[in-house]
């Protein structure tokens, strides 16, 4: 019994001397930085644009101010005749009201592969206006791993949207 209470003692004493060393938590961390030096723009939402080939792009901006679901539509007029392709999935950080994604992509149609790159970006002028501009070139056109010598001129195009949601 002697044992056990010394045992209680003991840890009681070493309790109390622990339960002295404690200090105060350390201050919370600041809160983050608000996002407002993105944009000045209440530019949150679904946006659609017309490029002045007559081709759709769309994209939503979303609660972090990061522009997301990228849908570019768009044609290269090629030596082997007019290609129509959509890419999806841009996405970029906004920053001084703009944006600017640059995307390697490769297709498959078929035995073709064809594979590029493009750039896309934007500038919001307004809560609901935006306006950008969009290149893309195909670096490289094959059908079972051989060139086909296909040449489909780089494409620079602006275009204009706004919010719609």
């Amino acid at each position: 019994m002697t044992r056990c209470y010394f045992l209680a003692v003991l840890l009681l004493v070493l309790d109390s001397i622990a339960c002295k060393d404690l200090k105060d938590p350390p201050p919370a961390a600041p809160t983050p930085p608000t996002l407002s030096s993105a944009t000045s723009f209440n530019v949150i939402g679904h946006w659609e644009a017309t490029t002045i080939q007559g081709r759709r792009i769309s994209f939503d901006v979303n609660e972090n101010l990061t522009v997301t679901n990228g849908r570019i539509n768009l044609h290269h007029d090629c030596n082997t005749g007019r290609w129509r392709v959509t890419f999806d999935g841009f996405y970029s950080a906004i920053e001084n009201n703009q944006f600017n994604a640059m995307v390697n992509w490769r297709t498959n149609d078929g035995d073709l592969f064809r594979s590029g790159s493009y750039s896309i970006s934007g500038t919001f002028q307004s809560d609901k206006v935006v306006r950008g501009s969009f290149a893309n070139i195909v670096t490289d056109s094959r059908v079972n791993e051989r060139i086909t010598g296909e040449v489909c001129p780089g494409i620079d195009l602006t275009y204009e949207g706004e919010k719609t949601l």
